[in-house]
């Protein structure tokens, strides 16, 4: 008898806290910060913390940038770093693929990766890193 009203009691009050109910008995979306995985092989954006270059770099030869960040979850898997180069500007985009059969906690996991990229000409290029969220931003000087 106590576990039947501990019962009523608690579905009663969790219909009147934030997010679990409007209160008329209707379930409340949530809203996603991120797209949700559709299936296996859809690539998306990661969350991107750092992205680093070499202060100078030498004009048609190859030079090593490292980008950081966090996967959402154990489920999703680093597959590759797309680079273009528009005039002045690198745009490294990292690229992950979810896995919806593994069973993972809701985490992030760190990453880190490095590309290598051949800058045409001389001058300032930025690099710029787009992720989820907030793009990264650096300069570096090619002579």
């Amino acid at each position: 008898m106590k576990f039947f009203i501990l019962a009523v009691v608690l579905s009663f009050n969790l219909q009147n806290i934030p997010g679990c109910g409007t209160g008329k008995g209707e379930m409340v979306p949530r809203e996603e910060s991120a797209p949700a995985p559709s299936a296996q092989g859809d690539l998306q954006k990661i969350y991107v913390q750092e992205a680093e270059t070499t202060m100078q770099a030498a004009a048609g030869e190859e030079t090593v940038l490292s980008v950081s960040g966090n996967l959402p979850s154990p489920a999703y898997k680093l597959e590759r770093v797309d680079v273009k180069i528009n005039g002045n500007v690198v745009e490294l985009t990292p690229l992950a693929s979810y896995q919806p059969g593994k069973m993972a906690a809701q985490v992030l996991v760190p990453f880190s990766e490095t590309v290598k990229v051949k800058l045409p000409k001389a001058g300032e290029y930025t690099v710029r890193v787009i992720g989820r969220g907030e793009n990264r931003e650096s300069k570096i000087m090619v002579k």
